[in-house]
């Protein structure tokens, strides 16, 4: 949890720097243009935590994903289960089911069989997209 308020804290920087109530100005020479320029580096930084982002979403969805079919025991079906974890993945991100049953289908395929995908993906080098 400490690591989402440190992400939260970075978020408020990043907005105020945003509005150009940065600490610092991005240009003390130039400062509607350093705004533009900063505004562009803010661009690039975000699509690579993003993409990082969507790897930790990943792994944590596998994660999850593994561990509830460990916990609901060999007794529960398999489809049962496919559609509960779905469902709970589906309901803290948003997604409906169809849009989580991909998500987790792309996710299984890039953290157990495309692991080059995947560090690319943490490095911020491809988007979710790509992978």
């Amino acid at each position: 949890m400490r690591a989402f308020g440190e992400i939260r804290a970075a978020l408020a920087v990043l907005n105020a720097e945003v509005d150009g109530a940065g600490s610092v100005p991005f240009s003390a020479a130039d400062p509607l243009g350093g705004l533009a320029d900063g505004c562009l580096e803010i661009l690039a930084g975000t699509r690579e935590v993003e993409a990082g982002i969507a790897a930790v979403k990943a792994r944590a969805a596998v994660t999850y994903s593994d561990t509830a079919h460990v916990v609901a025991g060999p007794d529960v079906p398999v489809r049962a289960q496919e559609m509960a974890v779905a469902a709970e993945i589906g309901c803290v991100l948003a997604l409906g089911p169809r849009a989580a049953s991909s998500f987790l289908v792309t996710s299984h395929a890039v953290t157990a069989t495309l692991p080059r995908t995947l560090e690319a993906l943490q490095a911020g080098v491809i988007s979710w997209s790509h992978a």
